[in-house]
């Protein structure tokens, strides 16, 4: 899903689906734009909104933490938009949800990755999902952006992983946290992806000219 506040429409219409069985909680990976701190950043402390705190899951924290995938740097974490543009959203229509806050670090190995992702996917069960924040395409024109975004949705539905980790920002902005939900995914036996929807920057604001962001929604269900 997205973490820019322009894909709105995409971000409330994933939330009002997860309002029909809410979760307890929510594994959230996403990109450090930053580039600051360890390789793959979690923490501790609530995210205050609007709508009230959105708890973090201590337990599951600790449990990364413990098994050397994750360190706590929260100053890094909190300025990181990728999580924070989610929180009001996660608050408003999963209000008792906690949250597993992760940000990684472009440039980690497939084998880093696919252990995260192993350790993810034996959290997973009732109640408990996995969402990565991640744009798409960048500083496109609305038709370049179209392109891209075909040529990435194939790689993803391909479940090439190589190809997805050598893709940067004209592609998407955190291809390592792709490569995290697919891996856990199919360790968990989803099937998916099933698109929910698609869009750009230029298309919201109807301006073909401008440089874009591109967003998608898409989900993986139980078998």
């Amino acid at each position: 899903m997205p973490h820019h506040d322009l894909a709105a429409e995409l971000l409330s219409g994933f939330f009002l689906l997860l309002e029909e069985d809410p979760p307890e909680v929510i594994f959230l990976v996403g990109p450090n734009h930053e580039a600051a701190g360890p390789p793959v950043i979690t923490g501790r402390r609530p995210w205050q909104t609007d709508f009230g705190l959105v708890e973090v899951d201590p337990g599951a924290v600790d449990a990364l933490v413990g098994l050397g995938l994750a360190a706590v740097e929260e100053d890094v974490l909190a300025r990181e938009h990728a999580m924070g543009t989610l929180m009001p959203y996660i608050k408003f229509h999963a209000p008792e949800a906690r949250v597993v806050p992760l940000i990684l670090h472009r440039g980690l190995s497939r084998a880093d990755l696919e252990r995260l992702a192993g350790a993810l996917a034996a959290e997973l069960g009732p109640g408990r999902i996995l969402v990565a924040s991640v744009d798409f395409s960048h500083y496109l024109t609305r038709p370049e952006a179209e392109a891209m975004d075909r040529e990435t949705l194939a790689t993803i539905t391909a479940g090439d992983l190589d190809r997805l980790l050598q893709m940067g920002p004209e592609h998407l902005d955190s291809p390592g946290s792709v490569a995290v939900l697919l891996t856990a995914m199919a360790a968990a036996g989803a099937d998916g992806p099933t698109v929910l929807g698609h869009t750009n920057s230029g298309a919201i604001l109807r301006d073909d000219l401008i440089e874009t962001t591109s967003y998608f929604t898409f989900v993986f269900t139980h078998r």
